[in-house]
């Protein structure tokens, strides 16, 4: 199965794709996972190149082109985020089968055969853990459940690229001011018809999820950061350093934010 992550280098930021993949061959050694990183630039290609052949493994690369950034730029995006957020949409253009997308900020801390090849939906994710996000997103946006977009499984054999985008352009239009959560508020429009809700565990988010993470999403607070530490310095922290550990990361200290970031951090996380 195809899993995809998408990233524009916007501060080096290619460089946290190589825990997540070590946690994803690590755990998922005998499934046939082939990933592709949807991106508009990336630095860190040798590094990724490396670690995936260790795991006997290929990364496959798809450099969105300049109409495809002029399309995906007229969409809106989180204060926080940027275009890259965006480029799962052209999961749509180059794939016809069913594809795992993965936010960067992920691990991957389980073997995911039923995942992988379970019976699903159009479109599988999981619930929005905060409980007040999730029940104010479906009531403005008039969806019959809210889901966060960090983790998606979806059939793309199901959707024709140019009419997804039709269909987003005339989201955008029809709800306005009401999409305050960039693409998330979209995936939860366009596909509120076709979603099947995943167990929790596919996509857990320290402080908001309970029980025993498949897949730890670290939303909004990451552990690459020194704050983190102050933040949550237990065992999804512990878990992060582990998988870091098997990459060049290694010898990197752990960054830090800026002010306005870490700003933006606490009003969006």
């Amino acid at each position: 199965m195809n899993v995809v992550y998408c990233v524009h280098d916007e501060s080096d930021y290619s460089k946290h794709l190589l825990p997540a993949l070590a946690a994803l061959y690590e755990n998922n050694r005998v499934n046939d996972i082939r990933v592709t990183i949807i991106h508009l630039g990336i630095s860190w290609v040798n590094e990724i190149n490396a670690l995936a052949s260790a795991y006997q493994r290929h990364v496959t690369y798809i450099h969105a082109n300049d109409e495809e950034v002029a399309q995906l730029r007229s969409l809106p995006v989180i204060g926080f985020l940027n275009i890259g957020t965006n480029l799962r949409f052209l999961i749509f253009k180059y794939f016809q089968e069913p594809v795992l997308y993965l936010d960067v900020d992920t691990l991957v801390v389980t073997d995911l055969s039923i995942l992988l090849s379970g019976q699903h939906g159009p479109v599988s994710a999981v619930l929005e853990p905060s409980v007040d996000l999730r029940c104010e997103k479906a009531k403005s946006l008039a969806v019959a459940s809210y889901f966060n977009a960090g983790v998606i499984r979806v059939d793309a054999a199901v959707y024709d690229y140019d009419r997804v985008m039709s269909e987003v352009s005339h989201i955008l239009r029809k709800y306005g001011e009401k999409i305050t959560w960039g693409d998330q508020d979209i995936l939860n429009i366009l596909f509120n018809n076709d979603k099947q809700l995943l167990d929790g565990a596919y996509n857990f988010i320290p402080f908001l999820s309970v029980g025993e993470p498949r897949i730890i999403h670290y939303a909004g607070r990451k552990p690459w950061s020194i704050r983190y530490r102050f933040w949550q310095p237990g065992a999804h922290y512990r878990t992060y350093m582990r998988y870091r550990a098997m990459t060049p990361l290694r010898d990197q200290s752990l960054s830090d934010f800026s002010l306005r970031r870490w700003l933006q951090y606490q009003f969006y996380a």
